[in-house]
């Protein structure tokens, strides 16, 4: 059902958008996001993506979709969805949008950000946000273009020590878990379930 509300063609009148169409990510796209994404300037290698895309699966709540215009990735977009704790309903999340350099200015992140509303929707979500760095003039317009209006203030706390965010390498989950287990084996704290 999610695939018949969020595949359809782009109608417009820019003649690339005839063949555009959004499609749900594959574990085989990871490469051709991996370049979407460093154009950016994020760096995320193919691995990366494909365990994140590997991760969301099977997730009902998450998913990554793709703006596609004949063969060609031109475009993503990564959603979440979070139950709110403090009020009835659900929040969306965009937490990429990348449209490659030659498509941009045609539509194709408004097609992207349109699937994205239709998704949170279908999840019961009563707002999405977006967070964009400051320094991104053209991409605050493009989202208050799209219905986004700047909001409150938001603050961030970055976890390094796993080594993720320090050293920009990528870690694979399993990597990842085995430094939380030696962590915890010396007597770290961590938040237990026990």
């Amino acid at each position: 059902m999610l695939r018949q509300v969020l595949v359809f063609p782009w109608r417009q009148t820019n003649p690339v958008e005839n063949n555009m169409k959004v499609r749900k990510a594959l574990l085989t796209d990871a490469e051709s996001v991996s370049k979407l994404l460093n154009q950016l300037g994020y760096q995320a290698s193919p691995k990366l993506v494909r365990d994140k895309l590997e991760a969301l699966e099977l997730s009902a709540r998450d998913t990554v979709l793709l703006a596609q215009e004949g063969k060609n990735i031109i475009g993503v977009i990564s959603l979440h969805v979070l139950e709110l704790f403090h009020q009835p309903g659900r929040l969306g999340r965009i937490t990429s949008l990348v449209i490659d350099d030659d498509f941009r200015g045609q539509g194709v992140g408004a097609m992207l950000v349109s699937a994205a509303d239709a998704f949170f929707m279908e999840q019961l979500c009563v707002r999405a946000e977006v967070t964009s760095s400051d320094h991104r003039i053209q991409a605050h317009t493009f989202y208050q273009q799209q219905g986004y209006a700047v909001d409150e203030r938001r603050f961030v706390k970055r976890y390094g020590s796993l080594g993720i965010a320090e050293t920009g390498t990528d870690h694979d989950y399993e990597t990842v878990r085995l430094q939380v287990n030696e962590k915890r084996r010396k007597g770290d704290r961590f938040i237990s379930s026990k």
